[in-house]
This record gives C-alpha cells, structure tokens and sequence, in this order.
C-alpha cells in the first residue's frame, strides 16, 4: 500500500506516528530543568533516549520529609540494613583507588532495572487498528532500584512505577521476575514494589545525615537503557539540604556531581563503605543528560517512608495548621537571636492544632520536640513525619520572651492538602 503526502491514510500515520513521539517524548524544557530520571522506549525497544519522562511517567517526580522514625520499629532495620547472609553487614573495602572496584562489586549484585509497561491511549479513529493489526502500541518505561530484604522488597522512584500495567525487574545476572507495587508515596516520590524470590542480595543502608561535603560517592543504575544496567559513575557530594529543587512536595536532596541520567530514577548514592546514602531521582540539565548537577532522596527519609509503605501501604501525614516563613535578619535581632533562626509563624488557621495551642502570628518556633529549627522546609517536613494525634512540644520566642507550648496534631488528608494548596499564602513580612 502506498502512501502519498497529503493523502488520507499518509496524514493518519502520521498522526499516530505523532502520537507514539510524542508520548515517548515526555517533557522538555528551554532552559535548565529539573528532570525525572526515568527512561522511555515506544513499542518496548531500547533506544539511544534524549528525553526524560515516558508517558507512563509523570512529568515530575513527588517529595518527601526528613524527620525519622527510631530505627527500632522499623523492619528494614537501621544503618546496618536487613539481617541477611547475603546482605554487606561484613563488606570491607580495601584503600586506594581499589575502593571503588570494591564497593561496586559488593553493592551492584543488588542494585536492579524496573521495567514498566503500559498500553498507548487515544484511538478515537480506529487509527492503532488500521495500522497495528488492531493492537495499540506500547510504551516500555525503565528506571532503577535496589534490593532492602532478600525476600524480594525493593525500593525505587515513585514515578518509575505509577501507570504501570506491568512491572518487570531484571536482576545484575540478567534474571527477570514479575513485581507487584507494595505501595507508593508521590510526595516523596519513593515507591516499594516486591518481586517472589528468596535469598537474594541486599544492600547496606547508611546515615545520611553524616554525610559530608567533599566525600566520594558511586551512583549505580541503568542509564538510557534498561540493557545498560550495573552501570556504576564517582563523583563526590556536592551539597546538603537542598530544598528548592521543585520536584518534590518535601525536600531535602543531597546533591553530587556523580553522572546521573535518565533510567538512574530509584537507583543506590553510595559511599565508600558501601552503604546507600540516598536514592538518584532528579538532575538539573540544558541537554536531557547529566551536567555534573543531580538530587538524590536522602535514605533516612527514604528508610522512614519505606518503613510506613511496608507497614501500611501508603504515609499518614500530620498537619499542625500554621503558615511559616524565614526569619527575616530585623526581626532576629529584635528577638534578640544572634543570627536568623527557625521560622516565624505568618498566619494560624481556625480550629487547627496551632490554634487550640495557642500558637500566634509573629510566633519565632526555635525547636521542634527538643530539635532546633534552621530553615522552613526542615519544620515542614518534620511535621509532616509524625503521626496524627502525636503531641508536640513548640518552643518559641514571643515578645523577647521563651515560651513552650504543646500540639496534638492533626491528620493532613489529601482533601485537606488541596484546599489548603488553593488558599493563598500570606506574603513574607520585614
């Protein structure tokens, strides 16, 4: 059959042709963007990609908050990870630069490629029928993951799983088992999903919060291509807190200049004890590859999300009902701080817990349950890691004076989260 520009059936393909393109596309921006680290395939065959996010992806993964739950109640257990013959509980990596030879062989047999594929929507015209056998063509999304608990419990990206019609892990040796979604958080963008096996190879959880600046790291996945997969990159952590990278609800993003690029999303940060520090999710980039600039989820946060996943199968937020802001330098010093610290409350919502507390605007919180407050986002997202009706302690400074108070706090439902994204916020004040 042929086919002639501007003829009928040429402009159908088109279109579908456009369709399968521009699904598989995802989203581009002009100038530095912030990227999902996922990769996309139409029709299920790996290619050589430019883009980032697949449509079975969203555009950009969700985030998450930085408090912990102790490590006693958390079955993946603390920093020395699962109790498993298999797991790195006696790695010990040689000095020099056989280190990094080291670390990559003891982590890698646990790092995994999670292949997601879904159906193609839109066939409005009959178009897919005519012109693939009446099958609608598919997109085949990748991205990584790492292996917490020999039974099969892995952990990656939010956005590497959601609209997934079906999850596929390929193992470092090439073995492939089907895997089911345990439960996923978009907020943080961290899912857990679990494959049927048994003894398998397990990695090493860290302490992110002793990660320093200037340390060396190994970022371990399966860029561009799920065939890519155990590809390993060094480079160091180049920075701690992030929390304006946008991509997430909560934030607080290592970040390392590590070579991270599309199909990195859910893959091990790894130090050089061989423990996972954090989990590779986004980079910032003019060209779709990576420029030296990539985020990684802290696994603390991760370890306490994963937690609640494997516990409940999604996270329960607490809301304490209070707008916050930086303190501004004038405002310190007239509260007599030597430098700006915590934040300072700029409006309470009626009926809230703050309010029921007696929490005022023009409030300074310096501590958080005995923990001091630096910045607006490390509040936002300690809060939102306890439990509903856990009470608070809020110490503040009122008037040049130190007062304590307490909070029983509220559950943040998902209705409650729009409303409150709907309202407007109130303007930073001197």
């Amino acid at each position: 059959m042929g086919f002639r520009p501007g003829s009928g059936p040429f402009m159908a393909l088109v279109v579908v042709c456009g369709l399968i393109v521009g699904t598989a596309a995802g989203f581009r921006l002009r100038s530095i963007a912030l990227r999902p680290l996922a990769s996309s395939t139409p029709g299920g065959r790996d290619q050589e990609l430019d883009r980032q996010a697949p449509a079975s992806l969203p555009e950009r993964p969700e985030a998450t908050p930085i408090t912990r739950l102790p490590l006693s109640t958390s079955p993946l257990l603390g920093p020395s990870g699962p109790d498993s013959r298999r797991s790195l509980r006696s790695f010990s990596p040689s000095s020099g630069l056989d280190r990094f030879a080291d670390v990559a062989a003891a982590v890698t047999p646990a790092v995994v490629t999670v292949i997601s594929r879904r159906r193609l929507e839109g066939d409005d015209n009959g178009l897919f029928q005519r012109f693939f056998g009446g099958e609608h063509p598919s997109v085949q999304g990748h991205g990584s993951g790492f292996i917490l608990q020999e039974n099969g419990t892995i952990l990656t990206n939010s956005h590497v799983v959601e609209d997934a019609e079906e999850l596929v892990v390929r193992l470092s040796d090439g073995q492939e088992y089907n895997a089911t979604v345990v439960g996923r958080d978009s907020h943080t963008d961290i899912a857990l999903i679990h494959v049927q096996a048994a003894s398998l190879p397990v990695v090493q959880l860290g302490d992110s919060d002793d990660v320093r600046v200037g340390e060396w790291v190994l970022a371990i996945g399966s860029p561009f291509r799920a065939s890519l997969g155990s590809t390993v990159t060094t480079g160091i952590i180049s920075g701690k807190g992030r929390d304006d990278v946008n991509v997430t609800d909560y934030e607080d993003f290592l970040q390392t200049d590590a070579a991270v690029n599309p199909g990195n999303s859910g893959g091990p940060l790894v130090n050089l004890r061989g423990q996972v520090i954090g989990i590779n999710t986004a980079i910032a980039t003019q060209n779709g590859s990576s420029q030296g600039v990539s985020f990684a989820i802290p696994i603390n946060l991760a370890r306490d999300i994963a937690t609640r996943l494997l516990h409940d199968g999604h996270v329960t937020r607490a809301w304490l009902g209070v707008d916050v802001e930086a303190v501004p330098t004038e405002a310190a010093r007239a509260a007599g701080m030597p430098h700006p610290a915590g934040v300072r409350v700029g409006s309470v919502y009626a009926g809230s817990p703050a309010a029921r507390a007696g929490l005022l605007a023009g409030d300074i919180i310096v501590a958080l349950d005995g923990q001091p407050l630096e910045k607006v986002s490390s509040f936002r997202n300690r809060i939102a890691l306890f439990r509903p009706g856990q009470r608070v302690e809020l110490l503040l400074l009122r008037e040049g004076a130190t007062q304590s108070l307490h909070a029983v706090l509220a559950e943040l439902t998902e209705e409650m989260r729009e409303e409150l994204g709907r309202r407007p916020r109130p303007r930073p004040t001197p």
